[in-house]
């Protein structure tokens, strides 16, 4: 887990996104009939919903060149990986490879070549993915476009981002949204409001990890005196589920609730 002692210079936790390898290939994300472009390597090095769409076949990078049995190193070299087996190579060296025959020297099937694009369809929203591509590329959440934007416009724009996070099976970008809502509901001294409570329960399965989320930050953080009449009846009962096992009381205990879901230790709640 990240430190809290990782904090911006207005004061909120980040969590630092480790380098990562581009790659040289690009995958389209067509949503809303936009095109969204990110680069292949990089997404699904993040998302493993998009790489067992994408590389399904593709072996870890953290091993040795087949060729000249030198470790793979994506930050320094580009690299190729056959379409067969899976195998990574660096692309200096399956280049020579190819002057003398075009087949994969791990498998020995014939080389499929990678091209330059893959397109990905998706149902999310542009703006959804907008924030997602944002993200992969600087470890920032991207601020809204409107400084005048609505609380609860700011919840569910938050609250879609989960969802993709959810979709995609991005544990990292799903941190990475939690800490922002934690900042937006600390900032404004309130929970999310009952608009992003329904938009949740709308469209998120009952199976879905963002109820989860929310309910158990609920029973963590908010005062059991409120008026629940305007929040869904299902919320209701999830809510009077999870209070019956028991509510974090101490701020030890409130903060460990976070630090599961941010991945940030002693991120005061």
């Amino acid at each position: 887990m990240a430190s809290a002692s990782n904090r911006g210079a207005d004061g909120r936790v980040e969590k630092k996104n480790k380098r990562k390898a581009l790659g040289s290939t690009f995958v389209r994300l067509n949503a809303d009939n936009k095109v969204i472009t990110v680069h292949e390597d990089l997404v699904c090095s993040s998302s493993p919903y998009l790489k067992a769409r994408l590389q399904p076949n593709r072996k870890s990078l953290e091993q040795d060149c087949s060729i000249c049995h030198v470790n793979i190193d994506a930050l320094q070299y580009e690299i190729d990986y056959c379409k067969t087996c899976g195998e990574n190579f660096h692309n200096a060296c399956i280049s020579k490879w190819f002057s003398r025959q075009n087949s994969c020297p791990y498998c020995r099937t014939a080389w499929k070549n990678t091209l330059k694009y893959q397109d990905h369809k998706t149902w999310l929203s542009a703006d959804e993915l907008e924030i997602y591509v944002a993200w992969l590329y600087t470890g920032n959440v991207p601020a809204p476009d409107q400084d005048d934007m609505s609380r609860s416009d700011r919840d569910i724009r938050l609250i879609d981002a989960f969802m993709l996070a959810e979709e995609f099976e991005d544990v990292s970008f799903r941190e990475a949204i939690i800490l922002e809502m934690k900042d937006l509901w600390q900032t404004n001294d309130s929970m999310i409001k009952e608009e992003g409570i329904q938009e949740i329960y709308d469209r998120a399965p009952a199976s879905s990890i963002l109820r989860q989320f929310v309910v158990d930050i609920w029973t963590t953080c908010c005062k059991p005196d409120l008026d629940y009449d305007s929040f869904p009846q299902q919320f209701i009962v999830d809510l009077m589920k999870a209070l019956m096992k028991g509510r974090s009381k101490t701020q030890a205990e409130k903060d460990a609730v976070w630090a599961r879901w941010t991945g940030v230790e002693n991120a005061q709640s």
